[in-house]
């Protein structure tokens, strides 16, 4: 027999009976219910008629908030415990594998599943990046390409972007790591070993070049640096290809077995207005060979060699450059960082000899023809 029973102060609403529920209907359809072993049920809740605060919320079967219609909310299972407070700022667990994300309180944010590892997965609930417990990362990308770290270095494919001003796209269709705008350093046992700077020259084992400098790779050093070209074959292979965008390659440099050869475009079929009769000897004896030593050169060693701008005349492919021509002067400007003493106009780099140079190799069909020509004249006078 259900009753309702008042004492003193309480009201008991009593459904007697083994089984028995206690209803709550509003026009004859249920809203509410309490059954016999205390859960209470609702078709809704208004929470903004809640006030006061909320009691503690216990029990081995709690199931914990969720939302519905896939919107955020929280939702925790029989074996997912949450702790905010004192002594556990932050601490989000799996008790049967003993995962979690905690808040050591000293700033450090831990995140750990069962074997050690951080998995963070994505959106097909594939692996995107694992902290592993040996210390490697993997960086997943489309699920089974994969960065990772091994104990021989690094091993890459796929793609990893950063942000819009600085991305690593490795692997794929596309290779490139881009920096900001001033350079890229590619630090070993944390010294800078190699940077690219902002005009695209790669430096290695330097960290700056003066503006007067052309070179697009620069290497410093000792003596005992320099760069190696390795072949896997003894036969003639190609070191080094030299082209343009107008006429393609126009030169190499080859190996065979034991011998390396400088190559230039020599093809015929590159070449018209060919012509086998011409004075050699009088343009031969036009150059003045000389010997000399460099200003730099503290041994004050004596050479042979030419004076560029005095070949040019008589052989100009073997010469580059402009007699008497200088670097131009750089100037401080807007943006520059400015040191003591120095302001916006003020030299920056001053003007400098921009040399002329020789290829000697350009003057070897001229003595050829030479020879060929006083070979003729000693065949004609002995006959």
């Amino acid at each position: 027999m259900s009753k309702i029973k008042s004492d003193d102060s309480d009201i008991t609403i009593d459904a007697s009976g083994s089984g028995r529920d206690i209803k709550f209907q509003a026009n004859g359809v249920e809203k509410a219910s309490i059954s016999s072993a205390g859960a209470f049920t609702s078709t809704t809740i208004d929470a903004t008629k809640l006030t006061g605060n909320l009691p503690a919320i216990s029990g081995a079967n709690l199931t914990g908030i969720s939302s519905v219609g896939g919107a955020t909310g929280v939702d925790f299972n029989d074996n997912v415990k949450a702790r905010f407070g004192t002594g556990n700022d932050l601490q989000i667990f799996h008790d049967a594998s003993n995962s979690y994300i905690e808040n050591t309180g000293t700033g450090d944010l831990i995140i750990q599943d069962s074997g050690g590892d951080v998995r963070i997965k994505g959106k097909s609930n594939e692996d995107s990046i694992v902290a592993n417990n040996d210390g490697s990362v993997d960086l997943y990308y489309d699920n089974s390409k994969k960065f990772e770290t091994t104990s021989e270095g690094a091993k890459v494919t796929g793609h990893l972007r950063l942000n819009n001003s600085q991305e690593v796209q490795l692997g794929g269709s596309a290779t490139h790591i881009e920096g900001d705008s001033g350079y890229m350093a590619f630090d070993v046992g944390s010294t800078e070993r190699m940077r690219i700077d902002s005009s695209g020259a790669l430096l290695i084992g330097a960290t700056s070049r003066a503006s007067t400098e052309k070179q697009r790779i620069a290497i410093a050093g000792n003596a005992e640096n320099g760069i190696r070209i390795n072949s896997n074959t003894t036969n003639t292979s190609t070191a080094i290809q030299l082209a343009n965008d107008a006429n393609g390659v126009v030169g190499s440099i080859t190996t065979s077995g034991s011998s390396t050869a400088y190559n230039t475009s020599s093809d015929y079929r590159l070449k018209e207005n060919v012509d086998y009769t011409w004075d050699a000897t009088t343009r031969l004896k036009q150059l003045k060979p000389a010997r000399f030593n460099f200003i730099a050169d503290d041994t004050n060693t004596l050479v042979d060699g030419f004076i560029a701008h005095e070949v040019s005349s008589v052989v100009p492919e073997a010469v580059s450059g402009e007699k008497d021509a200088m670097t131009s002067v750089v100037l401080y400007a807007e943006g520059d960082e400015l040191p003591e003493g120095k302001s916006v106009g003020d030299v920056k780099t001053a003007s400098t000899i921009d040399p002329q140079g020789i290829d000697q190799s350009k003057l070897v069909p001229l003595l050829v023809k030479t020879i060929q020509e006083l070979e003729a004249r000693i065949t004609a006078l002995e006959a």
